[in-house]
């Protein structure tokens, strides 16, 4: 919630949009809204050349059209009066992949083929799928922070690129350290883990010389998740118990299959977006109203989010509701809902002299997010 004078907005900035804001001016910022420009057509055309072409090169168009979509998306956020710039190219990423792709050969082979080779009952074949499957989580870890830093340093706002400091690995190993202790405690601190995890990788953020701080509470969206899990336990119970039920009083096995198919799609549909719809609001609120810019010089600025569970849950349930019968076809709409609904939800406030903020000194990583594009590869 924000306060009422948080909602006062000077008037140069109320127009930003049509009135560009210039370098020398002091921006005084109470609750600016986050604006995003894009139109469904456009994203909608570069989604389906993407995939176009992506199967006719088996896949390696993807990472071009993977960057044009980037830099139509970027293009369309205006943040205090400015739009966003991506610098990324299509062949940073394929390089990227490419060099990743000789540590994940190397890991599926000590998972998966080695311990047939050794026994996989052996003490030698139980020690290399451990270590293969711990291979994969760090590399996935260490991934997710490479990423971050990568599209940070390929994003930039009036001239002035983001950045991150620290060691992609060294999160890696504390971050993995804390999910074993996590899973050993029955998963039960996973959405602590997630939280942390979160925390360290935006604190480690800059957009020029201006440090991004997040303390965010843990408490809320812990009990948020445990609650969305309970939910979904006890409605796949009751799935499960009507299914059983059923079945001794339906002969025909086919239609007793039919009920286990609906009433699945019936959990998918409803009961999965209601019952985590307050912990993903949770943890937007959590992270944007805890989340601070600072430099000394260039001033401050803190972020505001009005996101709402039932925003969310509508916007999962639609999701769901597009994507299920279109086979993902309908992709660019969920997306663009989302981009929509996201900034609709975003504001931004303190106070910024945009003149004073530097470009950072630090060389820019020449590695792309090579390690998350072969774990997970994405359409953004």
């Amino acid at each position: 919630m924000l306060a009422d004078s948080s909602m006062r907005l000077t008037p140069s900035v109320i127009h930003g949009s049509a009135q560009h804001i210039s370098l020398e001016q002091q921006l005084k910022v109470e609750a600016l809204p986050v604006r995003y420009h894009g139109e469904l057509g456009r994203l909608a055309k570069l989604f389906y050349v993407n995939l176009l072409f992506s199967l006719l090169t088996l896949g390696i168009y993807r990472f071009w059209g993977k960057t044009h979509i980037r830099r139509y998306v970027w293009s369309q956020f205006e943040v205090l009066g400015d739009r966003l710039e991506y610098l990324g190219t299509g062949r940073e990423l394929l390089l990227g992949f490419l060099k990743t792709a000789a540590f994940v050969v190397v890991l599926i082979i000590l998972r998966e083929l080695l311990p047939e080779l050794l026994d996989p009952t052996s003490l030698w074949g139980i020690a290399a799928t451990l270590i293969g499957s711990a291979g994969f989580g760090l590399l996935f870890l260490a991934a997710q922070f490479a990423a971050q830093r990568y599209r940070l340093t390929r994003t930039s706002w009036r001239g002035i690129r983001g950045g991150m400091d620290g060691s992609a690995w060294a999160y890696a190993f504390r971050t993995g350290g804390l999910f074993v202790i996590s899973a050993l405690l029955a998963g039960l601190l996973i959405p602590w883990w997630r939280m942390m995890c979160l925390e360290l990788r935006i604190s480690a953020s800059r957009l020029g010389t201006m440090r991004a701080n997040l303390e965010p509470g843990r408490a809320i969206c812990f009990w948020s998740f445990m609650l969305g899990s309970l939910l979904l336990g006890v409605a796949n119970s009751a799935a499960g118990y009507v299914v059983i039920d059923l079945a001794d009083k339906i002969s025909d096995p086919r239609m007793t299959q039919a009920l286990s198919i609906g009433l699945t799609l019936l959990s998918i549909l409803v009961v999965l977006p209601f019952a985590f719809a307050p912990y993903v609001a949770n943890v937007q609120h959590e992270v944007f109203n805890h989340l601070t810019l600072f430099d000394k010089h260039a001033g401050h600025l803190r972020f505001f989010s009005s996101v709402t569970a039932g925003g969310v849950f509508w916007q999962f349930f639609t999701a769901f509701v597009l994507l299920v019968p279109t086979l993902g076809l309908a992709f660019p709409v969920v997306m663009h809902r989302w981009l929509c609904f996201t900034a609709s939800n975003l504001r931004i406030g303190g106070k910024l002299d945009a003149a004073a903020l530097k470009q950072a000194s630090d060389a820019i990583p020449r590695a792309s997010e090579g390690l998350l594009e072969a774990l997970d590869p994405g359409i953004l």
